[in-house]
C-alpha cells in the first residue's frame, strides 16, 4: 500500500525526541543497536505508533520508509513480476549509506539480503486485522491501488473481502512470501503492543517515544468491529475464511 496518510501527517515533538535521543546515546554499541533493523510494517498493525517510536529511537536521517511496493495490489510490480522485482530491488547486502533503519509495506524477501540484520515485525489477529482493513479501506478515498480502488468501486461486502485471494493469504502469501519468518529477531503481538514495545527494547537495549495506537477512522468503528466479533455466524465465517492464515499468526508470534 502507498504511504498512508496517518504516516504522512505524523506531528512529532522535537522536544521529547530530542530528549529520547539523549537517553540512547548511551546504548551505542550494544549487539543489536550494531545491525540494519528491517522492520515489516503489516498493514493495520500499529505501525504507524511504531514510526514514532523508531524515529525517537534512530532519528530521521537513518530511518528510511519504504511504503511504494504495494504488496496486495494484483498491479503492482512485486505481483505482476516478482522475480525481476527482487533482481532490481532485493540485491543488495547492505542498506543505503547512512540508514540503519528501514520501514514500511513491503515484502519481506526484498530485503532478505541484508546482512548482519535484526527483522522486525508486529503481527496482529487476522479476523481483527481484516475487520480493521475493511472498514479503513471503505473510508479512505482511493489513491492509485487496484484492489482497494475495486472494493470502493463495487461496495464489497466484508465476507466477499475477506475471501479476496489477498486477504485469505495475506501473511503468508503477500508480505512474508517464499520468507522464513522463524528467521526473525522480533515477532510482536499487537494486541500486547505496549507491553511488547518493551520486549523489544530490553533486546536492542534502548528506549523510546511511546504513542498511543491510531484508532480506526471508520465512523462507529469500535461498535462494527464488535458486531463482527460477536456476531456468532458472521465471526465463524470470518475464521473459516482465514483459517490458514489464524494458524501462521499462532505459530509464529511472540518470537
Amino acid at each position: 500500500m502507498p504511504k498512508s496518510p496517518a504516516i504522512r501527517n505524523l506531528s512529532l515533538s522535537k522536544a521529547i525526541i530530542r530528549s529520547s535521543r539523549m537517553k540512547n546515546l548511551a546504548n551505542r554499541g550494544r549487539p543489536h543497536m550494531n545491525k540494519a533493523i528491517i522492520s515489516v510494517h503489516v498493514p493495520k498493525a500499529a505501525g504507524t505508533s511504531f514510526v514514532i517510536w523508531l524515529e525517537s529511537v534512530f532519528g530521521n536521517g537513518q530511518l528510511r520508509l519504504d511504503y511504494a511496493d504495494r504488496p496486495i495490489d494484483p498491479k503492482s510490480e512485486m505481483n505482476v513480476d516478482p522475480a525481476g522485482f527482487l533482481s532490481r530491488y532485493g540485491a543488495a547486502r547492505r542498506l543505503p549509506e547512512g540508514t540503519l533503519v528501514v520501514h514500511g509495506h513491503f515484502w519481506a524477501k526484498k530485503y532478505e539480503r541484508i546482512e548482519n540484520a535484526f527483522r522486525i515485525t508486529f503481527l496482529r489477529d487476522p479476523i481483527e486485522r481484516t475487520i480493521s482493513h475493511y472498514y479503513f479501506w471503505l473510508n479512505t478515498p482511493g489513491d492509485g491501488h487496484s484492489l482497494h480502488q475495486r472494493v470502493l468501486d463495487e461496495g464489497m461486502g466484508m465476507l466477499d473481502f475477506a475471501r479476496l485471494p489477498q486477504m485469505r493469504g495475506f501473511y503468508r502469501h503477500y508480505f512474508f512470501r517464499d520468507v522464513n519468518i522463524a528467521g526473525f529477531d522480533f515477532i510482536g503481538d499487537m494486541s500486547f503492543f505496549d507491553e511488547e514495545l518493551g520486549r523489544l527494547e530490553a533486546l536492542l537495549g534502548v528506549r523510546g517515544t511511546r504513542a498511543q495506537v491510531g484508532q480506526n477512522p471508520a465512523a462507529d468503528y469500535l461498535s462494527k468491529r464488535e458486531v463482527a466479533l460477536t456476531t456468532g455466524p458472521v465471526h465463524d465465517e470470518l475464521a473459516e475464511i482465514l483459517t490458514d492464515e489464524v494458524a501462521f499468526y499462532r505459530q509464529h508470534l511472540g518470537r
